[in-house]
């Protein structure tokens, strides 16, 4: 098997990576969502919504338009479900 980067020419169809945002206070906020046996998914959180970089990633990812900041925790072990969205979706990983 070859492990590309996602930042190889090869991932370029499926999305970017976002540079220039600081997501620590949502990472920080993020602590205090549960991390079950399974997987829990809620798309909108008052708390992470009302952290700085809200306002940031409303303005310069989605032109000024209202966002939801939610998250997807747990433990899987199956890929079995497939979303469709009409707008992009941002995922945060801590480095």
């Amino acid at each position: 098997m070859k492990i590309l980067s996602v930042k190889d020419p090869e991932f370029r169809k499926y999305g970017r990576v976002i540079e220039g945002i600081d997501f620590s206070n949502i990472i920080k906020e993020m602590g205090n969502t549960p991390c079950p046996d399974d997987v829990v998914y809620v798309p909108s959180v008052k708390e992470l919504e009302a952290c700085p970089e809200y306002k940031q990633i409303a303005e310069s990812l989605y032109g000024g338009m209202p966002i939801q900041i939610g998250y997807c925790n747990g433990n899987n072990v199956l890929l079995n479900a497939v979303e469709y969205h009409r707008d992009s979706e941002i995922n945060v990983r801590q480095m």
